[in-house]
C-alpha cells in the first residue's frame, strides 16, 4: 500500500453531479496527514483542505470554489464536503454540498505522477489471477520500466524513477 503522506503533487479524479461525470485535476500537498491544494474542473477553480486519518484510512476534504464558470460567480465560497477512504491506490467516497446532503454524489481521486501511476498499475496487476509466476511477471515489468531485477530472491535496484522501488 502506498503511503498517502508521500504523494504530494498532481492528482486526477472525477465526481458525479446530477448524473454527470465531471473530470478534475488537482495539485495537492500532503504532509503529516494534512492535505491542502488547488484544482480545476468544468465548474471552475477550487481550493481543497483536509486531513487523513491513517488508522481508519479515512480522508475528509472541503472544497471551495474561488472562481466559477458561471457569469454571476454564485458558486464562489460555497463549501463542499468530501468523505472518503484511502485504499492504497486512490481516495473514493461521497461528497455533498455543506448543508444539503441531497446535492452530492460519489467521487474518486488518485495520484497523477507517472511513477505513481506505473506503481499503482503494477500493484493492481498482481491482485489479478495470473497464470504466470508472479516473480517472472514482476521482473519483466520492472525491467521494462527501467528497474533491474535479480533472479531469486527478487531484489530491486533503482535506476529510474526516484522513490518507487521501495513501494513494490
Amino acid at each position: 500500500m502506498l503511503d498517502l503522506n508521500s504523494l504530494s503533487g498532481p492528482w486526477m479524479g472525477w465526481s458525479i453531479q446530477y448524473g454527470n461525470r465531471i473530470s478534475e485535476r488537482m495539485k495537492l500537498t500532503i504532509a503529516d496527514c494534512v492535505i491542502i491544494g488547488t484544482g480545476v474542473d468544468k465548474d471552475g477553480e477550487f481550493e481543497l483542505t483536509g486531513q487523513f486519518q491513517p488508522r481508519r484510512e479515512r480522508v475528509t476534504l472541503t472544497r471551495v470554489y474561488v472562481v466559477t464558470t458561471e457569469p454571476t460567480q454564485s458558486g464562489v465560497g460555497i463549501p463542499y464536503d468530501y468523505d472518503g477512504k484511502w485504499d492504497g491506490q486512490m481516495i473514493s467516497g461521497l461528497w455533498h454540498r455543506r448543508g444539503d446532503s441531497r446535492d452530492g454524489g460519489p467521487f474518486e481521486m488518485w495520484p497523477a505522477r507517472d511513477e505513481d501511476i506505473e506503481s499503482l498499475s503494477l500493484e493492481a496487476l498482481f491482485q489479478q489471477d495470473l497464470s504466470l509466476p508472479r516473480e517472472l511477471v514482476k521482473g519483466a515489468l520492472l525491467v521494462n520500466r527501467g528497474l533491474k531485477a535479480s533472479a531469486s530472491p527478487l531484489i530491486l535496484e533503482r535506476v529510474r524513477p526516484a522513490s518507487w522501488a521501495n513501494r513494490l
